[in-house]
Formats: structure tokens, C-alpha cells, sequence
């Protein structure tokens, strides 16, 4: 999804708050949570240390240490390591989709809407992208994955409502925006161009570009 440089990886931070909440599955060792609490205190403390000691420290023992659990627990919430990666990386990946059609609420017309989308991306970029990015690498999205991913249906119907594309051609446009996105990030977190830049270029290329292959099918050039 994204290529991480040096400089990103070197400034990027994870904050990371594990609360105390006393409820359901004690284990002698840490606070007594409910389970879906439990599930995230151990997403967050894979999380953490992901990006401080890479993912070689990725094991059960190793999260279950880090989360001030037994080492038993987390085979009660995931198969094995690599399947506690896998849901790291969704969640992550779902929380950008989350605040995507969050930040959409209210927001009227095409440009204001691609103008919040990429807004929100970056917003995301520069919380989680330290996790983003290290997930991705260590367990990269199938086909099948990043088929799905890489074209929300989001972006699907903003094109399809505003520009009355169909829905063919709005998926690849879906597509090309969200590779467009990825092509932007990376100046940015390399220092080569300030944040406000690049989200201002992304938003006039997409807008021209939609625009272009919104005439181009009105007049048949699309076979």
C-alpha cells in the first residue's frame, strides 16, 4: 500500500492507552476485561511492538507479555501469530474506511467530498500509519483482499451520484483514486513536499481527471 521511507518510520509514533476495565476474563495477572476489550488490549500491544522492535516480536508469548497477560490468553482470542497480524492489519484498515464515511456526514458536492476523503486519509496516515504500513509489509493483502480494499464502495457511488458515471467505470476511477492517494502519501512522509501540498494536488487531479472520464463515456469513448 504504501512504501515506507526512513524518515517516516523514524518520526512516526504509536500511542497506544490500555485501560483498566473490571469485568469479564481475569487472568490472575492483568485487569479482568470483557472479551472484546481483551481482543484490543492485545491488538494494541501488538501494535506497540510492531513498530518499536519489528515483526519478529510478533509471537504469542511475546504480545502476551507485552499486554501483562498469561501466556495461554491470547489462543483464547487468536489462532496464532500470524492470525493476530491479520486482525491487527484489518482493524487498521477498517478505521481508515470507518473515518472515510465519517468524515463524508454532511459534507455536500463532489470536490468537498474528495477534499474530506483525502483530508482524512492523511489524518489517518499521520495517527496509524507507523501500524498501517508495518502490518501491510509483514502480511501484504491477497488479490482477493486488496480487490476489495482498493475499491470501496464509497468512492463507487461518490463518483457514480456526481458524476453519473456507471457502475464499470466508477470502480476503475474508484480504484485509480485510491492508488492516487498512495502516489501522494509517499513525497509527503519522504519530506519531499508539505502535507497541505500534496492533498491539494491529489484533490485537482482527481476532480479534472473524473471529470474528463465522466465526458469521455457521455460521449461513447468507453467501449
Amino acid at each position: 500500500m504504501l512504501r515506507a521511507g526512513k524518515r517516516w518510520f523514524a518520526s512516526a509514533t504509536v500511542q497506544v492507552v490500555i485501560t483498566a476495565r473490571a469485568e469479564t476474563e481475569g487472568t490472575g495477572r492483568g485487569p479482568r476485561l470483557r472479551r472484546e476489550q481483551r481482543r484490543d488490549q492485545l491488538l494494541d500491544s501488538a501494535a506497540t511492538l510492531l513498530v518499536e522492535r519489528g515483526p519478529a516480536a510478533i509471537t504469542m508469548e511475546g504480545v502476551a507479555a507485552a499486554a501483562g497477560v498469561s501466556k495461554a490468553l491470547p489462543y483464547a482470542h487468536f489462532d496464532n501469530a500470524t492470525e493476530l497480524l491479520r486482525q491487527l492489519r484489518d482493524r487498521e484498515l477498517d478505521g481508515l474506511r470507518d473515518r472515510l464515511i465519517a468524515g463524508a456526514e454532511g459534507v455536500e458536492g463532489l470536490e468537498p467530498l474528495v477534499t474530506s476523503a483525502v483530508h482524512t486519509y492523511f489524518e489517518v496516515i499521520a495517527e496509524r500509519g507507523a501500524v498501517l504500513v508495518a502490518s501491510l509489509r509483514r502480511l501484504p493483502l491477497d488479490h482477493d483482499e486488496q480487490a476489495r480494499r482498493r475499491n470501496p464502495q464509497f468512492f463507487v457511488e461518490l463518483f457514480r451520484e456526481h458524476l453519473g458515471l456507471s457502475a464499470p467505470v466508477a470502480r476503475v476511477a474508484s480504484a485509480v483514486f485510491v492508488t492516487g492517494i498512495d502516489g501522494a502519501v509517499e513525497p509527503w512522509v519522504l519530506g519531499e513536499v508539505s502535507r497541505s501540498t500534496a492533498e491539494a494536488i491529489l484533490v485537482r487531479l482527481t476532480i479534472a481527471g473524473t471529470a474528463a472520464v465522466a465526458e469521455a463515456e457521455q460521449a461513447g469513448l468507453f467501449g
